[in-house]
């Protein structure tokens, strides 16, 4: 039977050739096309690290000395904290507010801000760098508002009371450098020298960023967490915030799930009388959920367009092959009755038409794996290499599996209607036809 099958498409390879090139251009551009949406699925999949629901950002401005209202004895560092922390707390008691967070610029989801450091544990040759690690200044609730939880099953509540205590908590994933020289560094970096950060738990830093009096001593480990829902969970360490600089940090609050809808305005309507402190007034409440979809518009649309392209691609696709395979068994239709004159079974003429299609295909199979591996090569696959280690044997093969997989089904469509339409006929009136 094999032997026969190979014989007659052989026999007929003029017209197998253009199917084989034709299957072969459709699988790469396939591939393509579900390569991108099949990393975006695994990115969208993996969890974010935080609980943003019901979560918003509270924006604030201090008055001029111009303005009539300007209160000239809140000049001094501990008069505007005092006024600040007076606004929090009229703000973290208003009505459906169930709890109030601080946090610094790089702390907030969504918003993609990063202050990237390096920590260091000096000890001669043995020295360890904590390397590329986006330092997050926050205050306890932040972890309790955002319920992030540690790998370890450590509770949110768990987690608060290490910043609380005055020590720092780093995520999974950071990169731990042993051997304190630039270019042991960037050997470790490109070897992935990620490894286990609960061995650092215990241990002192110096922060590049800070004064070298002080050290941060790593008390928990996290989970790591996204900054969008369309990055990988990336590293990143907490530390305690302090009101120590005109540099005042940023307020989030959490809203119970039965005072959510009108919040917004309720509390912009409250804001002018009761959230003054000092010199310091509420401008804005912005929900997390916004802030998400204005940072991942941009995102939102090129997926869409993927898969606007990918909907296109499949129905001409589906026209294309399902046609030349249709075709081609209707152009076969006196075949057919012949093999049914000499006894053949319809189920065994069927299983010898799909399986030349299907062999075409798996011919066809390996030479279109070399040139997606050659798309990989020289990335021109997707602008989302950086999402995992490059040619990633798994995301490689699931997109080649979904592409095979699709153009079976697709062979099997063209070739199986047909068919059995061409079995129906009598044999003596095809063959007159013939």
């Amino acid at each position: 039977m094999k032997r026969k099958l190979f014989k007659q498409l052989l026999h007929e390879w003029r017209s197998n050739l253009w199917i084989a090139v034709e299957l072969l251009v459709v699988s790469v551009v396939l591939w393509y096309v579900t390569d991108y949406l099949t990393v975006q699925a695994i990115v969208l999949s993996k969890d974010q690290g935080f609980d943003a629901e019901n979560c918003y950002m509270v924006s604030y401005s201090y008055l001029s000395e111009s303005n009539p209202m300007y209160d000239s004895s809140d000049t001094t560092l501990e008069a505007k904290n005092g006024h600040f922390l007076q606004m929090t707390d009229r703000i973290r008691n208003f009505p459906g507010v169930e709890q109030l967070a601080l946090c610094s610029h790089t702390g907030v989801p969504y918003k993609q801000n990063s202050w990237i450091v390096n920590l260091t544990r000096y000890a001669g040759a043995d020295t360890t760098v904590i390397s590329g690690t986006n330092i997050k200044q926050v205050s306890p609730e932040y972890l309790t508002m955002l319920r992030i939880k540690g790998p370890g099953g450590e509770t949110p509540e768990e987690l608060a009371k290490v910043i609380e205590s005055g020590r720092c908590i780093i995520s999974g994933g950071i990169y731990i450098l042993t051997g304190y020289s630039q270019e042991k560094i960037d050997l470790a970096l490109e070897k992935g020298a990620c490894q286990n950060p609960s061995q650092l738990v215990g241990q002192s830093f110096m922060c590049e960023a800070f004064s070298t009096s002080d050290s941060l001593r790593i008390g928990a480990v996290k989970c790591p967490a996204k900054r969008t829902e369309y990055e990988l969970p990336s590293e990143d360490i907490m530390i305690p915030l302090r009101l120590d600089s005109d540099n005042f940090p940023i307020i989030m609050i959490r809203v119970a799930p039965d005072a959510a809808e009108g919040f917004e305005d309720r509390f912009m309507a409250a804001a002018e009388e009761h959230f003054r402190g000092g010199n310091f007034y509420v401008t804005e409440a912005e929900a997390l959920a916004d802030i998400k979809e204005i940072t991942q518009a941009d995102n939102n649309e090129e997926v869409r367009n993927f898969i606007v392209v990918m909907v296109f691609i499949l129905t001409s696709i589906f026209l294309g092959i399902t046609g030349t395979f249709w075709f081609r068994t209707q152009q076969r239709t006196g075949e057919i009755a012949i093999r049914k004159v000499n006894g053949a079974t319809p189920a065994s003429i069927m299983k010898r038409l799909l399986s030349e299609g299907i062999l075409i295909l798996a011919i066809v199979t390996p030479a279109a794996l070399f040139f997606d591996w050659l798309l990989c090569h020289y990335q021109l696959n997707t602008p989302l290499h950086w999402l995992e280690p490059y040619f990633s044997p798994p995301r490689f093969f699931i997109a080649a599996a979904i592409v095979f997989a699709l153009l079976a089904l697709m062979i099997t469509a063209g070739i199986l209607f047909p068919a059995i339409r061409a079995m129906r006929t009598d044999p003596a009136t095809a063959l007159k036809d013939e």
